[in-house]
């Protein structure tokens, strides 16, 4: 019987300096369901996963990585090319491993020999925004997530300015979630309940660690065009 195979192609394996401060690393892969030479046809690949061990050899969850259609040709099986943004939530590091999944059920594990290095903090990953912009209907969703070191929660304050730089709206959202994308919703009104004007607004998103040993920022311009 054939096995569904996975490799490594970004970062290369033994490259230098494999290293990360509360960034994600990509790792780029290819993925194939080699024929068994029975002349039974492969299923193809379900799914590839990246896991692997963390410091003290904790064993990773497994994380599915994504199909890069925009890599691969059209005619290319899906998963014959794949990526993850891989970050964790705790600082040192991680010897990653791949697991793949053919169509029929069967799989492989293969250890890749890579390792990643991390140095993690609280800090906010990718942008943080509001949506839609312009808000046309009074109501402004503002976009964000947060990577923390040892998962922890946090608490959030959202601040909204104008743009003479007065604050006009603030809430604080205590134990928010962590490693998801989270959002918040802004009716577009002060902090006396009163709708604000048309214009362009500035957001402030304030991350805290509890004990407080840690803050981080993030700002957007949401639009206000109807209200």
């Amino acid at each position: 019987m054939g096995k569904p195979k996975a490799t490594i192609t970004e970062p290369g394996i033994g490259s230098a300096n494999i290293e990360s401060e509360d960034k994600p690393i990509t790792i780029k892969g290819t993925a194939v369901d080699s024929p068994s030479g029975t002349g039974v046809p492969v299923s193809g690949i379900a799914k590839v996963e990246v896991g692997g061990t963390g410091p003290g050899g904790k064993e990773l969850e497994w994380i599915e990585a994504i199909d890069d259609e925009k890599a691969r040709d059209a005619s290319q099986p899906k998963f014959s090319k794949w990526f993850v943004n891989f970050i964790p939530d705790e600082s040192g590091t991680y010897k990653i491993k791949l697991r793949v999944w053919d169509k029929a059920g069967n799989s492989e594990i293969y250890d890749t020999k890579l390792e990643l290095k991390f140095t993690i903090s609280l800090s906010f990953q990718g942008r943080a925004y509001c949506w839609p912009n312009p808000v046309t209907n009074g109501v402004a969703h503002i976009s964000f997530q947060v990577n923390t070191p040892s998962s922890q929660n946090v608490d959030v304050t959202l601040y909204v300015y104008d743009v003479s730089g007065d604050l006009v709206y603030e809430k604080n959202y205590p134990s928010v979630q962590t490693k998801a994308r989270m959002n918040f919703e802004w009716e577009c009104r002060n902090s006396t309940g009163e709708k604000v004007v048309t214009g362009m607004y500035v957001f402030r998103l304030k991350a805290e660690l509890p004990n407080g040993d840690q803050v981080a920022y993030r700002v957007g311009k949401p639009m206000i065009i109807k209200n």
